[in-house]
């Protein structure tokens, strides 16, 4: 996958990044918390018997460069967004990055 800025993510995902330095290149996405690379947007998905949202704080500390927000997290940070956000949204979002590459 060709590198892209955070800033280029959000819009591809149909999102909005709230955080500084929306040129950052992004190496990979990331959906497993233990994977988690320098340069990379963690998205924080939630399952039956997980929340990636509990891991999202790690993610920053290790480097990623953003993570994805879902409507039941309260974490402060760099976040991919949309304007609605869900749980679900994170899929979402994903999915659509997916579609445009």
């Amino acid at each position: 996958m060709k590198r892209l800025s955070i800033g280029e993510i959000a819009v591809l995902c149909g999102g909005k990044y709230t955080g500084t330095r929306p040129e950052r290149l992004c190496g990979e996405i990331v959906t497993d918390s233990r994977k988690l690379s320098e340069d990379c947007v963690f998205f924080a998905l939630k399952g039956e018997r997980f929340d990636g949202h509990d891991y999202a704080v790690k993610a920053l500390e290790n480097g990623a460069a953003a993570f994805t927000q879902g409507a039941s997290a309260s974490i402060t940070g760099n976040m991919l967004t949309t304007s609605g956000t869900t749980i679900k949204e994170d899929l979402a979002m994903l999915n659509r990055l997916g579609l445009s590459n």
